[in-house]
């Protein structure tokens, strides 16, 4: 291992089981080692791998397939695979033909990778009651206090096993289609439901659709106004809770009011105000800002005590970024923005998409 001439390379595909043996009593032998995760793709990586497989479609089918794989480069590379050897053009219908071999097909890959997955790192104790836990999250009820109704107490506090995630008051499955597998392949075969492959297509079809969400595309003007709409919902939907944002516990306050003001025709400005403490100031922007506009903002804004959010509907770069935060701004990018819209308004989705 102190050999310069060599170089090891350790690659696994089980992120938290790797890091568990890195960091055990071989950590020693693996203390010389520069550990490199590898995320899933963002969305225009995804979009640049699906060109590079040669799989097109129209915009919202690309859109569903990037959403339901979340990026992830495993998912992405077995169901292009699956199209290229099986569809001579995708479209929706063919797309969710092609999730639903997979995942239902018992001898599918995925179907396979999802039961090892869940049957390898199951507690030993309290099986049953762990599984309901994953369930009742998978079926969308993802508040804690929601949970706590409906399951033993103490039982949130178990080991979550990389399948769900805890952020602040809410459970999450961070993979939609692990989502799907546990809803579509894996729970009617625990409840023993002897459903008819019609049956079970069926049921698949309608689950996939109500997982589907609504994509709204910034860059479209005639979105905008749909865009701002449901910023100013997501805010509506805030009610006291915690969230888990970058590893902070942050609290998302209730708003009594929240007030819309046009600062150009590329920025609006969302005044949203509580009972008690400092209003909330959401700066909507449609087009990246350049320096001096960002300027301009931190300079209109520090002259009143407020908690200042930019939301930029396209990437800014890192020095808009450093420049807006230096002005007391809270950047919620695209990733930020669509997490905080799956945990309160589930079902909407934001891209950007040229």
């Amino acid at each position: 291992m102190l050999n310069d001439n060599s170089l090891f390379i350790l690659i696994s595909s089980d992120v938290q089981k790797a890091k568990s043996i890195l960091h055990s009593e071989f950590s020693l032998l693996f203390g010389n080692f520069e550990i490199l995760e590898l995320k899933r793709f963002s969305y225009s990586e995804a979009i640049e791998f699906l060109n590079h497989r040669g799989v097109s479609a129209a915009s919202r089918v690309l859109d569903i397939l990037i959403f339901l794989t979340a990026g992830y480069p495993l998912y992405l590379d077995i169901l292009t695979g699956w199209i290229k050897d099986n569809l001579r053009a995708l479209d929706e219908e063919g797309l969710i033909v092609a999730i639903r071999e997979n995942i239902l097909d018992n001898k599918g890959f995925l179907y396979r990778y999802f039961q090892e997955k869940l049957s390898s790192s199951l507690p030993y104790k309290e099986n049953r009651e762990y599984l309901s836990f994953v369930l009742e999250v998978a079926k969308g009820n993802i508040r804690k206090k929601e949970l706590e109704e409906k399951l033993r107490p103490g039982l949130l506090t178990t080991s979550l096993n990389g399948h769900l995630e805890k952020s602040g008051s809410f459970y999450r499955i961070k993979d939609p289609l692990f989502r799907l597998w546990l809803l579509y392949a894996y729970q009617p075969n625990v409840m023993g439901l002897k459903l008819s492959k019609r049956e079970e297509l069926e049921l698949f079809s309608r689950g996939i659709g109500n997982i589907i969400p609504k994509i709204y595309k910034p860059n479209d003007r005639r979105e905008q106004k749909q865009v701002v709409q449901l910023v100013k919902d997501l805010l509506s939907s805030f009610s006291n809770e915690y969230v888990v944002i970058n590893g902070r516990r942050k609290l998302l306050p209730k708003f009594t009011s929240i007030i819309e003001k046009e600062i150009s025709p590329e920025i609006l400005c969302l005044v949203a105000k509580k009972k008690k403490g400092v209003p909330w100031v959401v700066v909507v922007c449609f087009q990246v800002p350049d320096e001096g506009t960002a300027i301009k903002l931190n300079r209109t804004f520090l002259k009143g005590d407020y908690y200042r959010i930019f939301v930029p509907l396209k990437s800014v770069g890192v020095n808009i970024s450093t420049i807006l935060k230096a002005g007391g701004f809270w950047v919620w990018d695209m990733e930020l923005l669509n997490y905080l819209l799956e945990l309160y308004r589930p079902g909407y989705i934001v891209v950007e998409r040229d």
